[in-house]
């Protein structure tokens, strides 16, 4: 083999560090910071960045194409006869979107609890442009089963949100104490604001 197929050979060998898992890279980090102290400042400052980082178009690609994924044999495996009893199939097709949407809203809490509340603003952005896009969905074979689902778990990540920049305090103080729905909201999902609205006025 020439030098030039050895070199080759040696780029495209995969490292150690790309075959990490997520968990593996965490304990990989904690493990270089408690070795280099002097790095835990410069490790902050990027993770605030990698944080504050958020597409609203991203999560909302995520959110419909997660929904959008879900299909009868996911319902058929949730509805029916159980040993804990019988689930209708409206409430099967209802937590299935539940699941699918409750991480992002564990993503809200996490990024306004870091101090990234505009974070926290555009991934709840992003879950109400997603949803929207799921609207009138009366004739899909998965969502007519739940044909709510969308703006109410659109309301329930304004209302998530709210809540936790509230009780955080790290939004501005026009967001804070505003009873406007923000503008992004209102953009994302214009047949939908009066109730987006109550949500953000009325989250309790």
């Amino acid at each position: 083999m020439d030098k030039r197929r050895l070199r080759g050979a040696a780029s495209n060998k995969i490292g150690a560090l790309d075959r990490l898992t997520g968990d593996e890279a965490l304990s990989l980090l904690r493990l270089l910071l408690e070795r280099h102290r002097e790095l835990a400042k410069e490790v902050e400052a990027l993770a605030g960045l990698v944080i504050g980082d958020v597409s609203v178009e991203d999560v909302a690609d995520e959110i419909k194409n997660s929904v959008r994924a879900l299909d009868l044999d996911d319902l058929n495996s949730r509805a029916g006869s159980h040993a804990h009893g019988y689930v209708e199939p409206s409430e099967a097709a209802w937590e299935l979107v539940e699941e699918v949407v409750m991480p992002f809203l564990d993503d809200i809490k996490r990024r306004a609890e870091t101090g990234k509340p505009d974070a926290a603003m555009a991934i709840c952005a992003g879950i109400v442009l997603g949803l929207y896009r799921l609207r009138n969905n009366e004739r899909d074979p998965f969502l007519g089963w739940a044909v709510d689902s969308p703006d109410e778990m659109a309301g329930e990540a304004v209302v998530t949100l709210c809540k936790v920049l509230r009780k955080a305090k790290t939004s501005r103080g026009d967001l804070k104490d505003s009873t406007t729905l923000p503008m992004v909201f209102r953009k994302a999902a214009p047949e939908w604001v009066e109730m987006l609205e109550r949500c953000w006025r009325h989250p309790e």
